[in-house]
């Protein structure tokens, strides 16, 4: 895929070094005491030279090592031998001088072949205790291998000794010194050792090293990140939350602070597919519960994330939502909105008071929306569902209201599941053909139990073999779930394992008539043992189609950002509406093993988010990351329905404590972000990043910024003024903008304007970069205009690692890293400027409040072009490098290359007027660093030279990029 301004063409160039291991027998000329105390640091031996008496070095439990010129080949160093099996002998030392490298490094020692462990500490530490032990066999230590099956540039001598050498692996060093030492000690004493504890070291041996791969930058996305909500949760029984009417993307949630409202308001988010505009919008505040269920010390105000709003659009182009409070009151909130194609304008609310008229045994609360079209059905404008949990003094059943006037007025219903206990509350997901059916699945209890399934069809509900259980579903009574075709039953095996606790996921039907569905289920019962399958209707055979999906992981060791309270936001699953092949879950263990998942943000099990398509029915699923590393959560997927070629894919991410916010329970903090899948579109492989300074940043009216004050280290005053500050260790090019650092973090600064000059025609996707701590959240809003800043924060963003960028960008200083937010879309029909609006966030009175601008990015996108002259080059990669988009004869390519011995490595191309070029280098295809600085802009068309002066020793992949400027 196209990132930004770059074209790369990669070109490996194997450099080699070392044949193998050089091998250095430790002599007493390299070897000594590790403080320096000299020869007084050992005993005689057996070498002859110095009177020889002791035949084997061993005869005193001295503490003293002995060098036995008679053992292995050509000497060894001894201790612990013979009587002294409790020595101690002090730590040795082995130099070697060598070129400034990084080095693999081993330890090689005899041991007894067939018993004894011969212990022997080695490692690049003077404190002996730090270094790893290697034995004969791995009782103490680990295990060393046969030297015999390493390859050596220089071996160890040969003959003389009938044990067999073995190795060990130390570790790498980087030597920056020309001398490699080596630290050498035997075991701890012990006063049971026996004389098969010694230690028997021969020498060291070192090859140049590979450096290891570098750890995955947190907070990575597989594509972008979008914020389509800064604040919001939603529950996973209603639905739609969220739907696409092209190009409008609309999605509802419940508020959990009062930065942008009030806490448990009901709103939603309009978000422009084609722009990235974001228009928020108000459908109620929190409903307020019924007196008698207000608890001591409680508000009247139901402040629940059950309480998200189903939405859904009508033949008429009008959209309806639906919401209520969590069981607190009998109120159904209904509201339509005043224009077709518009959800920021919505008709006066409806109320629909589920009441004893309606053939309740009482007044009863409702809760759970589920908005479901039939064209069909009712009067001539199709027929509107809206199912819903009732909860009865005698049962916890789902009901239904219709309206045959879409959406206008409503009727009294009937019910869908009859359970009568109200103990038993099933939790069932809908599904429908848009015409004449409605599908669904449903557990038995909130407990979780066994999974059934039928659907609704001509008034009744049927088993999935189409026998009627319920001919009328428009009456007051029904048939508990369990009457229907069974799906998964507890108890059932999975690789051995009893699955318990089936909760209901998602379920599908999509556009080429598969139904499939998800679900839950604990490995014995075990919260540790997280689990998601799922089932395929095969209607020829009449049966469902079950496999595991999934490990989801563990959900006991969740954690919140303060790193002790649990976090509880629920890992979900969820199935593409248009392709039910295609699924989406949350999970902190390896999907396919069930292996821990670590982030390497903080080291904790959080959630991550995977795809996984299937082309059996689910036997087999080919899973692919989406987030990884992630610094917060990722839960409570969804897949918004969009179209056959189109993926949208919602979720929240944050952190998650309880569904209430009460006196006593916090809630949640999260985002609602979304990720969409356009393959129609490609982005260019690099973000072009313009660091924001005074020659580019203004007021957002175009005023000079003048009220602006300067700090090279520490935090500006709270004076409601930008800061410049200009330390070198501190943002890109040594500068950035920051706001808000001091008590009472309560500034209010004036909107910025960042202008990026000298944008070449095309479409581009727009990104603020921002810094935040790795353990907490700044603050950063932006946007395409002043009136629509988008609020972000490091768990509505993603990090911006240097190597997404066509230009040396830092990405990471102290405990801050930077992040970029999406802002939006821009075209330019022609060359031109992109202009940013920049605000800090007045409203969030905290130590973490504050916002630390550094600049813009940039990311060209295109359509999935063309390749007009079959020459393996997009025509828009074509306009980038500036060759011929139709000649097949003229594209970007590396000319010639060159590699002699020890010098440097060339690479000749043909350079076009106002393109830069940069070569780049990789030891690994993973990590890419660029070599030298880029080329300015090409004055006219030319021949470019690119070098390395420098290659490393091992080998080595480059690469040349083309941008524009």
């Amino acid at each position: 895929m196209k990132s930004g301004f770059a074209i790369a063409l990669a070109l490996s160039l194997a450099t080699t070094s070392h044949a193998g291991v050089t091998y250095v027998d430790a002599t007493l000329a390299n070897t000594d005491n590790a403080s320096g105390g000299g020869d007084a640091t050992w005993a005689d031996g057996d070498d002859g030279t110095t009177g020889g008496t002791v035949a084997d070095g061993s005869a005193t439990n001295d503490g003293l090592w002995r060098f036995r010129s008679a053992q292995g080949n050509g000497g060894i160093w001894e201790a612990t031998s013979g009587s002294a099996v409790a020595e101690d002998c002090a730590e040795i030392a082995v130099s070697v001088a060598v070129p400034n490298e990084l080095y693999n490094v081993y330890v090689f020692y005899y041991p007894v072949t067939t018993s004894g462990d011969f212990p022997i500490r080695a490692g690049f530490s003077p404190s002996p205790n730090t270094n790893p032990i290697f034995d004969r066999a791995g009782a103490k230590g680990t295990a060393g291998q046969d030297a015999a099956t390493l390859s050596f540039d220089v071996a160890p001598p040969s003959g003389g000794e009938s044990r067999t050498l073995l190795y060990g692996l130390i570790g790498q060093v980087e030597v920056t010194d020309g001398s490699l030492e080596v630290f050498i000690d035997d075991f701890p004493a012990s006063s049971t050792g026996t004389s098969n504890d010694r230690t028997w070291f021969a020498g060291i041996g070192y090859e140049v090293g590979t450096p290891p791969p570098a750890p995955d930058p947190p907070d990575q996305i597989e594509g972008t990140l979008i914020s389509i909500d800064p604040d919001a949760a939603w529950t996973w029984y209603t639905d739609e939350r969220a739907i696409i009417d092209f190009p409008r993307l609309i999605a509802g949630g419940v508020r959990g602070k009062d930065w942008f409202g009030s806490v448990g308001d009901i709103v939603g988010t309009q978000f422009d597919l084609t722009t990235g505009q974001r228009t928020p919008f108000l459908l109620g505040p929190p409903p307020i519960k019924e007196p008698s269920n207000i608890g001591s010390g409680d508000t009247a105000e139901d402040k629940d994330d059950h309480n998200t709003a189903a939405f859904i659009r009508l033949p008429d182009g009008h959209y309806v939502s639906a919401w209520s409070s969590h069981s607190e009151n009998n109120e159904i909130h209904i509201r339509r909105s005043t224009n077709p194609g518009d959800a920021t304008a919505w008709d006066p609310e409806q109320i629909y008071e589920r009441s004893v008229a309606d053939g309740a045994s009482e007044p009863n609360d409702v809760t759970y929306h589920n908005l479901i079209y039939l064209s069909a059905e009712g009067t001539g404008q199709g027929r509107l569902y809206n199912f819903f949990r009732n909860d009865l003094a005698d049962s916890w059943d789902r009901w239904f209201i219709y309206s045959d006037d879409l959406g206008v007025t409503w009727n009294w219903g009937g019910r869908h599941t009859g359970q009568d206990d109200p103990e038993i509350r099933p939790y069932p997901k809908y599904a429908t053909n848009g015409v004449d059916t409605i599908w669904w699945i449903s557990s038995e209890d909130n407990s979780g139990q066994n999974i059934w399934s039928g659907y609704i069809k001509d008034g009744g509900n049927h088993k999935m073999d189409g026998s009627i259980v319920d001919a009328d579903i428009f009456d007051n009574s029904a048939s508990p779930v369990g009457s229907y075709t069974s799906v998964m039953m507890s108890g059932d095996l999975d690789d051995g394992t009893s699955m318990e606790e089936l909760w209901p996921r998602d379920l599908e039907y999509d556009a080429a008539g598969n139904l499939a569905g998800t679900w839950r289920a604990n490995g014995n019962g075990s919260s540790t043992d997280l689990r998601q399958f799922y089932g395929h209707w095969d209607p020829v055979g009449g049966t469902w189609i079950v496999n595991r999906l999934c490990f989801t992981g563990d959900f006991s060791v969740t954690l919140q950002q303060d790193g002790s309270t649990p976090h509880r936001g629920t890992p979900l699953s969820a199935i593409n509406p248009k392709n039910a092949n295609v699924c989406f879950f949350s999970a902190n263990a390896d999907p396919a093993t069930g292996a821990p998942l670590v982030s390497q943000a903080d080291g904790r099990r959080n959630f991550e988010i995977f795809r996984a398509e299937t082309s059996d029915s689910g036997a087999t699923w080919q899973y692919t990351q989406i987030t990884r590393d992630s610094s917060c959560h990722n839960f409570r997927v969804s897949v918004v329905p969009w179209d056959e070629d189109n993926t949208c894919v919602m979720w929240m991410r944050g952190y998650y404590d309880r569904w209430f916010f009460n006196a006593n329970n916090n809630g949640w903090d999260c985002a609602l972000v979304a990720w969409l899948d356009r393959p129609s579109e490609s982005s260019a492989p690099l973000l072009h990043y313009t660091d924001a300074d005074l020659t580019n940043t203004t007021l957002a009216d175009g005023s000079p910024l003048t009220t602006y004050t300067t700090s090279s280290s520490s935090a500006g005053a709270d004076d409601n003024q930008w800061h410049l500050r200009t330390n070198p260790s501190l943002g890109n090019n040594g500068t950035i903008f920051t706001a808000n650092e001091s008590v009472p973090y309560a500034e209010d600064c004036p909107v910025l304007k960042t202008t990026v000059p000298g944008v070449a025609p095309g479409t581009y996707d727009v990104f603020a970069c921002f810094w935040s701590l790795s353990n907490d959240d700044f603050d950063l809003m932006a946007g395409l205009t002043e009136d629509s800043l988008a609020f972000f924060q490091r768990k509505s963003s993603q990090h911006a690692p240097a190597s997404e960028f066509d230009t040396t960008v830092l990405d990471s200083e102290s405990s801050r890293r930077l992040y970029r937010g999406y802002v939006g879309r821009v075209t330019l029909p022609a060359a031109g400027s992109v202009e940013v609006f920049v605000d800090q966030f007045a409203n969030d009175a905290d130590t973490n409040s504050r916002t630390w601008y550094d600049g813009i990015a940039l990311q060209q996108v295109g359509s999935d072009d063309d390749d007009s002259d079959s020459d393996g080059q997009a025509d828009s990669d074509e306009v980038v490098a500036g060759t011929d988009a139709f000649d097949g004869g003229d594209f970007f390519a590396i000319d010639t290359f060159s590699e002699p011995d020890g010098g440097p490595v060339d690479l000749d191309l043909s350079g076009k007027a106002g393109r830069i070029y940069q070569l780049w280098r990789s030891t690994d295809l993973i990590t890419w660093t660029p070599v030298g600085p880029a080329t300015d802009p090409l004055a006219a068309d030319g021949p470019v030279s690119l070098s390395d002066p420098s290659p490393p020793a091992v080998r080595a992949f480059y690469r040349a990029s083309v941008s524009l400027p």
